[in-house]
């Protein structure tokens, strides 16, 4: 994919700010959805296993190295933070606006 296919495809998506530790560590770039659809969809392109997350298409990384997002780091869209909360006997992440 070209330098040019990059930047329309994100300019046609929203941008996610994610921040570890009250670092912003880069922007994912997420298909227009609901705001917890966004933000599940952030939270899971911030994770890898096999591989950096933060060196994919759909990233800007801020920083030179970052681990895993995990479910205390804040997400940020259109200036609002959010954080992930889980319920162990629920699979699906619920997110709340938070207080920083």
């Amino acid at each position: 994919m070209t330098t040019l296919e990059q930047n329309l495809n994100k300019s046609l998506r929203t941008k996610v700010g994610v921040h570890h530790d009250n670092l912003h560590v880069a922007d994912v770039y997420v298909n227009p959805d609901t705001v917890d659809n966004m933000l599940t969809q952030a939270y899971m392109l911030s994770q890898n296993i096999d591989n950096a997350w933060y060196t994919t298409a759909l990233v800007e990384c801020a920083v030179p190295y970052c681990r895993s997002s995990k479910l205390s780091d804040i997400f940020e869209i259109d200036n609002v933070r959010y954080v992930a909360q889980s319920d162990s006997s629920d699979s699906d992440l619920k997110w709340a606006a938070a207080d920083v």
